[in-house]
């Protein structure tokens, strides 16, 4: 017996394409962060000391972006465990 398929809030909903949003955003830092460690990596004695600053704030901003996508998915995981439907906390 399949069971009934239940259809998403307007909340879930959002909940769900915010934390797609979250995914692509920190893939995307992902690859940031291997563009700039190739430009350090190759770059000129010269140059060695930018492209480093460039390569640690790519991590910088892949480590926030991490961090808000798993908080994002706890609160999506609370959910679906709860089945509660209610406001997403506002990002700090």
């Amino acid at each position: 017996m399949v069971g009934k398929r239940q259809s998403m809030s307007p909340l879930q909903r959002r909940t769900v394409d915010e934390a797609v949003v979250a995914y692509v955003e920190w893939r995307e830092c992902c690859t940031a962060v291997w563009d700039a460690y190739r430009r350090w990596v190759s770059s000129p004695v010269s140059d060695a000391a930018l492209w480093h600053r460039a390569y640690a704030a790519a991590l910088d901003r892949e480590e926030a972006a991490a961090q808000a996508y798993g908080q994002l998915m706890a609160f999506v995981g609370h959910l679906v465990e709860t089945g509660l439907d209610y406001e997403l906390p506002q990002a700090a």
